[in-house]
């Protein structure tokens, strides 16, 4: 708890108000004495600028404040003013200055658009009759313009909160779900009077106290407890690496991170170490060419403290800050070693392992095509499934998915089968009309197909629920069970008996197929359409088939109809979709699992659901679309129950909505398909269709997010995440299925052993038998009474019985039958009984 009230702040603040021409000391000097920590900016920016001389670095690293930035915080009114004095100095004019949140005693949500101010100001607002303006931010920003000069920030501001309560958690910056971030600890903010190229901060609100704002500390005391989960996680996926790094050796991809530091890699390359470490004490560097800030990347290795890196073998990621990276780097933040050189040099990582000698250059490269960090996906092809840290970033990328995945954690449920049912869900609402561009061949459908992967009992229906529940602001969506191939087509339009026109029955509708046996064995069928007409359906083509009674063969068009398609897979009965994988049907869907082995000990509190009205006033529900209100049942023979206002029939939609696709992600898909062309392309089999499911994704995450559907760069590249874990459950499923192919060989293999064995036991009795039968002829002859020697009794038996004599013999000495007569240079052997 802060020492002063926070009233002292807020009178500080507001004496900065009249301020115009950038801070003065005496206003510096107000805001300390009232409880802020100060640390000086450079002049026009927001980059701290550390002015302590060596001794005083020195004194503070003793008090474990030895870094730079937020390091240099003070609130002592001595050592500001010789700061202040030497950036006066240095500079020429005063600087900008911030204040240290966490020393200060403040926690501040950082609101950078005009919707994400408003949403705060709806949450402080809550339940009070009160304009919006009542709730003003503490400092009003200035906004930021990108270097063509175009606004990417604007309408924001700073809400400033003075902790006045008991054990508040220190939590990691987190974001609310409209888009603002929480800031506790490790943060800095600017205040007035500082100015920037794009205008001045100015005071326009007060300091609140936290007190006042019981709906944030209750977001904050939950994250503490996220964290706390996330933080377990991480030593335990810390800790399983080193066991198997000792135990199996590292792998080759491993083996060649540690042999090569970012150091001698960057330098290689043209960037320069700026001998300032970043708060985790890992090494600040500069790329190439002129940068503003000397801070373009920071290059994490073995022993970073940073929460959001992961290590491996040493290497963690090379982070970029800086806007202007070099080309081969850009649309990336973050690049492991081997992703960084392959970059440098224009190879693809397949070009790159092979180059450096960590796979061999005959391996498939459709079975290294994911192999980045040299590791697989289970038993299955080699994949690179996420990291902790990798999923940690994908769900805190926006808040929507945060949401996802506090009301999963909530019920026990895991998050990546529950958004797979929500992004089901959210698609089934958006018309069929609403397509996907013509970036290669006609514009695509959103139909989205999800496998939902565990074994029996380990939460597909949870999953379901969950889902339906945090949706369940959407409109109605029918919800149908899984059919025939003609069932998938009657969901959506039927004829009559006697009629030619197909009459709609809906255009949208959520199939689920709790068991993936149910559809299996629908496929098993003879002369079964299931799997063909959910390959059509997936790409949004026509669902007709031929009946030798027209009146049967309902025809619904492309794109006249929406479906979403969910089903629950235990991995060792997902044979029959693999085995389909020439006609493309496990390409098709997204396979999730419904297990998480992050999902916290510790009870995590339930969220509201969903916010997804945008969806809805957008594209308003029509119950004659969506089958709320039908023209009849699915049973065609029932009578007409409601009067429509058209005439009913199916039609193929004549006007489109076509989203919008950003211009790099139609440029990679194009190259992507003109590498199939050139035959170049490194997707297996199973990645046919990975390009358009990608996309498919991207626009779903957009709508989950608030978004209009149009896909930008951040979709793109979070949809890449979900494909990503997908590919991995889906290897994790081969690698069941191709143990159990295992397994049966070995089983074939042991039977057929044992019948081979029985068989040479079963000859070789035969001809034991046989040469027993033999010797007792030989034997039972009056010239052979005395009996004969081995050999010359091998030579009477004759050729057929000579290579069993030895153990025949042996066996009716054994027996009793044979008896051994003493004499000569060999024993002779006589049937018993005679003389």
């Amino acid at each position: 708890m802060m020492d002063t009230s926070y009233n002292d702040m807020d009178a500080a603040l507001a004496g900065l108000s009249a301020a115009s021409d950038g801070p003065t000391f005496a206003q510096v000097k107000a805001l300390a004495r009232a409880g802020f920590h100060v640390l000086l900016i450079k002049p026009g920016t927001k980059e701290p600028v550390d002015l302590r001389t060596d001794r005083e670095r020195a004194h503070d690293a003793r008090t474990g404040r030895g870094g730079s930035g937020l390091y240099s915080s003070t609130n002592r009114v001595d050592r500001l003013e010789n700061l202040w004095d030497r950036a006066v100095a240095k500079f020429g004019q005063e600087p900008n200055v911030a204040v240290d949140v966490e020393r200060s005693g403040l926690v501040v949500i950082d609101a950078d658009q005009a919707d994400e101010t408003a949403d705060v100001q709806r949450r402080g607002l809550a339940g009070a009759d009160a304009p919006l303006e009542a709730y003003a931010p503490t400092v009003t920003t200035p906004g930021a313009q990108d270097a063509a000069g175009k606004w990417v920030h604007s309408g924001g501001g700073h809400f400033h909160f003075a902790v006045d309560v008991e054990d508040l958690p220190l939590v990691k910056s987190f974001k609310l779900p409209g888009g603002a971030e929480v800031s506790t600890k490790d943060r800095y903010v600017l205040i007035p009077p500082s100015v920037r190229n794009e205008g001045p901060y100015t005071v326009t609100g007060h300091v609140r106290p936290l007190s006042s704002a019981p709906w944030l500390i209750d977001l904050i005391r939950a994250q503490a407890e996220t964290d706390e989960a996330d933080t377990t996680a991480r030593a335990q996926a810390a800790q399983d690496r080193t066991q198997r790094r000792e135990s199996e050796g590292p792998s080759s991809v491993e083996a060649w991170n540690d042999a090569h530091p970012w150091e001698e890699l960057l330098l290689e390359h043209d960037w320069t170490p700026t001998g300032k470490p970043d708060n985790c004490g890992c090494p600040i560097v500069t790329a190439p060419g002129d940068h503003a800030s000397p801070k373009s990347a920071t290059a994490h290795e073995d022993g970073c403290t940073n929460r959001r890196v992961d290590l491996e073998g040493a290497s963690g990621p090379l982070h970029i800050w800086t806007d202007h990276p070099p080309v081969e780097l850009e649309g990336r933040e973050r690049w492991t070693k081997a992703q960084f050189v392959a970059a440098m040099r224009g190879q693809t990582m397949e070009e790159f392992l092979v180059a450096e000698g960590l796979v061999d250059d005959e391996v498939d490269p459709a079975a290294m095509a994911f192999a980045v960090n040299g590791e697989a996906g289970g038993k299955g092809p080699v994949v690179r499934d996420l990291t902790v840290d990798e999923e940690e970033a994908f769900w805190a990328s926006s808040a929507a998915l945060e949401r996802v995945r506090q009301f999963a954690w909530s019920r026990s449920a895991s998050p990546w089968s529950v958004l797979g049912v929500v992004l089901c869900e959210v698609v089934a609402r958006v018309p069929p009309h609403v397509v996907l561009p013509p970036i290669v061949g006609g514009a695509a459908s959103l139909n989205l197909f999800v496998n939902l992967v565990g074994a029996s009992g380990e939460g597909k229906g949870k999953s379901v629920a969950t889902a339906e529940d945090l949706t369940s602001g959407l409109s109605y969506a029918a919800h149908k069970g899984i059919g025939s191939g003609e069932g998938i087509t009657k969901t959506f339009g039927v004829r009559k008996k006697g009629s030619q026109v197909t009459l709609r029955v809906r255009d949208r509708a959520v199939v689920d197929s709790p068991e993936v046996d149910t559809l299996t064995a629908v496929a098993e069928r003879k002369a079964s359409t299931i799997l063909g007409q959910l390959r059509k359906a997936w790409s949004g083509e026509d669902l007709s088939f031929n009946n030798a009674d027209e009146s049967r063969s309902p025809e619904v068009p492309k794109h006249s109809y929406r479906l979403a398609l969910h089903v629950g897979v235990q991995p060792g009965r997902a044979r029959a979709l693999f085995e389909d994988a020439d006609g493309g049907t496990p390409q098709r869907f997204l396979w999730l699992s419904t297990l998480d082995p992050l999902i916290p000990d510790a009870d995590v509190p339930e969220p509201p659901p969903l916010d997804l009205a945008h969806i809805e006033k957008r594209w308003p529900t029509d119950p004659f679309l969506t089958g709320e209100a039908l023209l009849f049942a699915d049973d065609e023979e029932e009578e007409e129950s409601t009067p429509r206002r058209d005439d009913g029939v199916l039609r193929k939609p004549t006007t489109f909505e076509v989203l919008e696709v950003a211009q790099p992600i139609r440029d990679t898909i194009r190259r992507n398909d003109k590498a199939k062309h050139w035959r170049k392309a490194t997707d297996s089999a199973l990645d046919g269709h990975r390009g358009l499911q990608r996309l498919k994704v991207a626009a779903a995450l957009s709508l989950l997010e608030g978004g209009t559907g149009n896909v930008t760069v951040d979709h793109w590249d979070r949809a890449e995440l979900v494909l990503r874990r997908s590919d991995a459950v889906r290897a994790q499923v081969q690698g069941v299925l191709q143990d159990q192919d295992r397994k049966a060989a070995e089983a074939r293999a042991k039977r057929n052993a044992e019948a081979e064995v029985a068989k040479d036991r079963a000859t070789q009795g035969l001809k034991l038998a046989q040469t027993r039968k033999r010797v007792h002829k030989v034997l039972g002859k009056p010239e052979h009474a005395d009996g004969l020697p081995l050999g010359k009794l091998r030579a009477e038996v004759g050729s057929a019985y000579r290579d069993h004599i030895n153990e025949t013999v042996d066996f009716l000495v054994e027996a009793g039958e044979l008896v051994e007569v003493p004499g000569g240079k060999a024993p002779k052997y006589r049937l018993v009984g005679t003389a």
